[in-house]
């Protein structure tokens, strides 16, 4: 009597469908990447110094922001369009000065601005200095300082 052992293989039905969806991925790749690419084209220079490398879509106002710049290419033209009119193209190195720019700077007293800013201000040397021994000895910072 012979045992059969069942194969782990998939279906030649299976790699159809899975040769389908590369396809589809592909393809649908493919048109998001011309879509933005015209809207790039359309809407370009950078806004801010007139370049055409590195261009990305930037959100003018970003609290309006309603999605991801990424996933503005596949959305309806009426959808598209509404997210859009709050765009503006700008190359890399601008809309890293302008995102940073815009994000509210921490205050003095924080870790942030021990760590990132370097700042060596009483306050920012206190702040810095709980969160060590918050980390380090969480003992002796509940009897300082209870459940801040």
């Amino acid at each position: 009597m012979r045992v059969q052992i069942p194969s782990t293989a998939p279906s030649k039905i299976g790699f159809m469908e899975l040769n389908k969806l590369e396809k589809k991925q592909k393809y649908q790749r493919e048109w998001i990447k011309t879509r933005r690419q015209e809207w790039v084209e359309e809407n370009g220079p950078c806004k801010h110094c007139g370049t055409w490398d590195k261009l990305e879509v930037d959100h003018i106002k970003p609290e309006l922001k309603s999605m991801h710049t990424a996933s503005i290419w596949s959305r309806t033209a009426e959808v598209r369009k509404k997210e859009l009119s709050n765009c503006q193209v700008l190359c890399k190195s601008c809309h890293l000065k302008k995102t940073l720019a815009e994000r509210p700077k921490p205050q003095h007293g924080s870790v942030t601005m021990y760590d990132d800013y370097k700042c060596r201000c009483d306050l920012c040397k206190q702040a810095k200095s709980k969160y060590q021994m918050k980390i380090r000895n969480p003992k002796k910072y509940k009897e300082l300082y209870g459940n801040e």
